[in-house]
């Protein structure tokens, strides 16, 4: 700063004036706040008379200011100032700038000026700036631009008080070209300044951009793997979405992957993993970008080509005496305008290639000897892949071992050698493959038919799977209607009074599972007691046998219902349902809601607790906490659950005498007992108590009060011990919520050897 400037400062109603020292300036306010105006004006270039004939100035490219009289004070009233402002040079590459440094006019309640500046030039153009509205307050950094060469400059003030005044600079500048900015940009110095999502010149692009879109193979085969990558820019956060046919796609699918990784040039690079492609997934697919602001989108149209589905009949390994005769033909299910259709055996072709003008092909032999024994195989090669499908014939003599041809529930079981398991197709209102062994006798074993499912469970199961391997989760409209639609079909595949079959069941609980995981992932609303119906169903008596197959020959058990319970309860408890009930044959739940340090859960509710025999109740606990409840008895699952246990307690050694031996195995005895909490409890103060009444009520055994672990899938003392317990009633106490139960081992009586 010069010695020829002055510093002004105005503090509420004081003035500092400095000169050309350094000033420094602390103001203190005990209500916690300022008022602080700052202006430096060089004491040569400023105007701050007011008189009743026009005061004339030159403009050069150096500002100089019109201040108000008095200034930074208060400015006198009944002033009518005017200022004529003439440019020292002016062409047509000037103009003239005016530039409001401050401005503090006195305010009026009326829509009107009290107190105004007027810069007003020739052709018709005035300014007027006041303090009524916002839109005439000074803003410093608003140019005012005069193309003419006077311009005239008013400062009126009415009979009322004043504020500080006015600074207004004045000034020459090179004329700038005009921006012509689109979508809501402004010029700043001939550039345009783009608003968010938009770039370019003119702002006239959206600033994410995607700079290329390309797919591995645009038509591929029916199962193949097919990777989409897009690569993408914006100077702004941006979203990426995928869409399969409008339809979007997320990483809730099994089979697509979503990725992305930022590239060297500084873009991104999005990709999209098709593990499978389905011909389903034939059409449109559409990458989207969206910064909040602007989207923009490419496509590509992928096609799927089918594969080649072979059949081959005999379907499966067979077997046939010396002497008889074997017809072997081969087709293509899905019918192209196929040739090259090959049989094989043991590597070496049977038919000709070149003569095979036809979908279908078939050898004839008649009295067959061992050396017709081998591999047939279906082979076609004349496609985009090799596809080769084939069967195995025995061909056995009198003297050997077999088991011999038998139909058993609706399945013809062919003559088979000994120590060999065959398959065959399921009946015919089933879908999968038995398999039955023949031993080394020569007997039949009893035929595994835990892959035979009804047709019903099996469309069933599809749809499901369908949507978790599309992961289309943002449809839920469609989801719950296939979720509702499934859940109606089970409910009247599983109601009648006949066992469900050892496939049905395995299907049945699959599909439960598989409803639980759509809705989870998804947020899908499903119809609870269809639900609750189709579990009672499944956990009925009559399907015990059907249990016992499957704890056998899958990897299946009842703890799979558990689980699927349990989660299914938490999706329920997020929900806006506070209060639902179900009693069926298998088991009762309800779900309700509580402050339990208010008050306590009783569960099964009822007036008269002589009635009740296997109950549970939490009394009221220290925290306070209000919480959504699901408490369940399951009555029916107790000899379908697995007894294995990981208590160190639980292995210890029975009660041994010469008259007894070690126990021959633990198994629960007792209705299965649920409580869960949508929020965490913690330690429980006071502890779950849990009446269990025994169904077993043998004096000859020991209960242990556990919990059933989903992590080891095991049964576990861990946060349980035995209050009491007699021959028909245990009473257990756990700190912790979860599904319980007793497990109970029993003796048995040793024969004593006598000595003769």
């Amino acid at each position: 700063m010069s010695c020829d400037e002055r510093i002004l400062f105005k503090f509420c109603t004081n003035t500092v004036l400095c000169s050309c020292i350094k000033c420094v300036c602390i103001l203190r306010d005990l209500n916690g706040g300022f008022n602080f105006r700052f202006i430096a004006v060089s004491s040569t270039s400023k105007a701050d008379e007011c008189t009743s004939s026009v005061l004339k100035m030159k403009a050069n490219r150096t500002p100089k200011y019109i201040i108000s009289p008095g200034f930074p004070d208060s400015y006198p009233s009944n002033l009518n100032c005017s200022w004529r402002i003439e440019p020292e040079l002016m062409d047509n590459n000037t103009q003239l700038v005016f530039q409001f440094q401050s401005q503090n006019l006195e305010r009026n309640d009326i829509n009107n000026c009290a107190d105004y500046v007027d810069i007003a030039g020739f052709g018709g153009m005035h300014d007027v700036f006041c303090e009524t509205s916002s839109e005439h307050i000074m803003r410093s950094s608003l140019k005012m631009v005069r193309n003419s060469s006077v311009t005239t400059v008013r400062f009126v003030s009415d009979f009322g008080g004043g504020g500080s005044g006015f600074v207004l600079s004045f000034y020459l500048e090179d004329v700038v070209e005009p921006c012509h900015c689109l979508n809501g940009g402004r010029c700043m110095n001939s550039t345009c300044i783009c608003k968010k999502g938009y770039k370019s010149e003119h702002c006239e692009n959206v600033s994410v951009e995607i700079l290329s879109f390309n797919v591995s193979q645009k038509s591929d085969l029916e199962g193949s793997p097919v990777t989409l990558i897009a690569e993408i820019t914006d100077v702004y956060t941006y979203s990426v979405q995928w869409f399969r046919n409008e339809i979007m796609v997320t990483n809730a699918s099994t089979r697509y992957k979503i990725s992305s990784f930022p590239t060297a040039n500084g873009t991104t690079k999005h990709i999209l993993n098709i593990t499978k492609i389905y011909k389903r997934d034939q059409g449109n697919w559409t990458v989207s970008a969206s910064n909040g602001v602007t989207r923009t989108t490419r496509r590509v149209n992928i096609a799927v080509r089918p594969r080649i589905r072979l059949e081959m009949s005999p379907q499966y390994d067979f077997s046939i005496q010396s002497g008889q005769n074997i017809r072997i033909a081969c087709n293509v299910s899905n019918p192209e305008a196929l040739k090259y259709l090959v049989l094989r055996k043991d590597g070496i072709n049977l038919t000709d290639a070149k003569n095979s003008s036809y979908n279908e092909i078939a050898i004839n032999v008649t009295n067959v000897t061992t050396d017709n024994g081998g591999v047939y195989s279906c082979y076609y090669s004349n496609y985009s892949e090799s596809v080769q499908m084939s069967i195995k014939v025995t061909i056995t003599e009198k003297e050997q071992i077999v088991c011999r041809n038998e139909t058993l529930n609706g399945i013809d079981w062919g003559v088979t050698l000994a120590n060999n398991a065959v398959r065959r197709s399921c009946p015919l209102d089933q879908i999968g493959t038995a398999t039955r062994f023949c031993d080394s006798h020569g007997n039949w074993q009893t035929p595994i038919l835990v892959n035979c499912t009804n047709k019903a469970f099996v469309n069933a199961s599809q749809q499901l799977t369908v949507l978790i391997e599309d992961g289309t989760i943002s449809d839920k409209t469609k989801i719950e209607k296939t979720v509702n639609n499934t859940l109606e079909v089970m409910k009247n595949l599983t109601s009648s009074n006949e066992n469900l079959s050892v496939g049905d069941l395995k299907s049945s609980i699959d599909i439960i599972e598989q409803i639980v995981n759509v809705t989870a992932s998804s947020g899908a609303k499903l119809k609870e007691k269809d639900f609750f119906k189709v579990v009672d169903n499944v956990l009925s008596k009559n399907n015990s046998q059907s249990w016992t197959t499957v704890k056998t020959e899958t990897s299946k058990d009842a703890s799979s219902v558990l689980k699927s319970m349990d989660s299914l309860s938490d999706e329920v408890m997020k929900g806006n349902n506070s209060n639902i009930s179900f009693t069926g044959e298998s088991f009762d739940l309800i779900f309700d809601q509580i402050n339990v340090d208010e008050q306590s859960i009783k569960f099964p509710a009822s007036s008269d607790r002589m009635k009740i025999d296997t109950f549970l109740e939490l009394p009221k606990q220290e925290s306070n906490t209000e919480t959504k409840y699901v408490a369940v008895i399951y009555k029916t699952i107790s000899d379908i659950l697995p007894t294995n246990a990981d208590s160190k307690g639980m292995q210890r050694k029975p009660r041994s005498s010469k008259k007894e031996t070690n126990a021959v195995g633990k198994f629960v005895n007792s209705d299965i007992l649920s409580l869960s909490t949508k929020e965490n409890l913690g330690t429980l103060r006071p502890p779950l108590v849990l009446t269990f009444k025994h169904k077993n009520e043998s004096t000859e055994l020991q209960a242990v009060c556990v919990s059933w672990n989903f992590t080891t899938n095991k049964w576990s003392q861990k946060g349980c011990q035995k209050n009491s317990s007699m021959h028909n009633e245990t009473v257990c106490q756990c700190n912790h919520l979860t599904n319980f139960a007793i497990l109970m081992r029993p003796y048995v009586q040793k024969l004593r050897i006598r000595d003769h």
